[in-house]
This record gives structure tokens, C-alpha cells and sequence, in this order.
């Protein structure tokens, strides 16, 4: 197994969101100060983005997939929730779970998945969706969720390695160098009798 960090190539969906998907393209664990910024505090916020082809196809097992955001509460004092969700071509597949987000300067939030649920083996159509509930109640309180940073942390398996095929048997030359040799495969290995 390998792993790589995949960042948004799109940014499909922005619901009470402003701001461009460069501005979520930045490392969650190393962000920038640039943000998806709310558009009215009491109001849901939406953000849906996909991501390369991995490398190699996703491994399939529990928790090897994750989805990793940089996320902040904004404006006011009330504590909204978040949950991040995997998608697949615009249609969910696995839900995460509400969680507080608490901080008004940026928290990291993470959601694991199994690459087993997938339709489309080879990770093309992976999307994450992330949903901010909004906190309501008096002016004071009232915050939906920022989102700054956003990326596919992927378990994947490399494509197949090239095996070595040797000449054998009545294919071998007793000597090295008056080979004759097919394409797609190497000398006889030593000894060469």
C-alpha cells in the first residue's frame, strides 16, 4: 500500500459560501489564511469538492480512506456543527456525524472511510461533502461555519510492478553476448550454460 494527499480539483457545491476553491486547496494541517467565508451568519453552509484520480485504485478497508478540513465557527458566540460526508458522482454514499465546531479561529475535523463502499474502484468520482449546521437564536449568537482548508488523505494500492522475465532453457546462448533476445524480457541471467 502507498499513500498521497489529494487536494480539490473543483469546488461543485457552495451554499452560503463565498470564496473560490483556492482558497481550500492549502494543507488542513498547515493552513493559509484563506477561507470559504459565510454569507449570512444564521444560515446552513454547504461546500462540495472533488479531487484527482488517486495514483493507484483506493485500498479497500475500514478507515483507510479520510477526508481531512480546517474549519472555524463565525460569527457569533453559539456553537455550530459540522459533519463530512462522501459523495460519489453528486449522490451520497456514507454519512458522517454531527460534531461541534467550536473554535472562531480554526479547528481540524477528519471522517474515515472504506474505499469497499465505492462504485467506481479506481477513486475518480470521490467528492466530500461538508455541512456547517448553523447555530440560531438571539443576534448575538447566531454562527454558521467557515471552511479553509480541505483534502483526500489516500491508502491506495500502486499499479502492478513490471516482473523481470528472463530467456530460460533452449532460449539461453551459452554465450552472453550472442543473445538473441525477445522483446519484453532480459538476457539469460549467470551462469550462462
Amino acid at each position: 500500500m502507498a499513500t498521497e494527499r489529494q487536494s480539490p480539483d473543483g469546488l461543485l457545491q457552495q451554499d452560503n459560501l463565498s470564496g473560490s476553491l483556492s482558497d481550500i486547496q492549502d494543507d488542513p494541517d498547515f493552513p493559509d489564511g484563506n477561507w470559504l467565508t459565510y454569507i449570512t451568519n444564521n444560515v446552513d453552509t454547504v461546500c462540495r469538492v472533488s479531487f484527482p484520480t488517486p495514483t493507484g485504485n483506493p485500498t479497500q478497508g475500514a478507515g483507510l480512506q479520510e477526508f481531512k478540513i480546517w474549519i472555524r465557527r463565525q460569527p457569533g458566540t453559539g456553537i455550530p456543527s459540522c459533519r463530512i460526508d462522501l459523495y460519489e458522482n453528486g449522490a451520497l454514499v456514507t454519512s458522517g456525524t454531527l460534531t461541534a465546531v467550536n473554535s472562531n479561529s480554526g479547528e481540524l475535523k477528519t471522517f474515515t472511510w472504506d474505499a469497499s463502499s465505492l462504485s467506481n474502484a479506481n477513486g475518480s468520482l470521490v467528492e466530500c461533502y461538508i455541512f456547517g449546521d448553523a447555530a440560531g437564536g438571539a443576534p448575538s449568537t447566531r454562527c454558521t461555519v467557515d471552511i479553509g482548508a480541505v483534502e483526500w488523505n489516500v491508502t491506495y494500492t500502486p499499479p502492478g510492478a513490471k516482473t523481470t522475465q528472463y530467456l530460460a532453457g533452449n532460449d539461453c546462448p551459452v554465450f552472453p553476448y550472442n543473445m538473441d533476445v525477445d522483446s519484453g524480457k532480459l538476457p539469460c541471467p549467470p551462469p550462462y550454460d
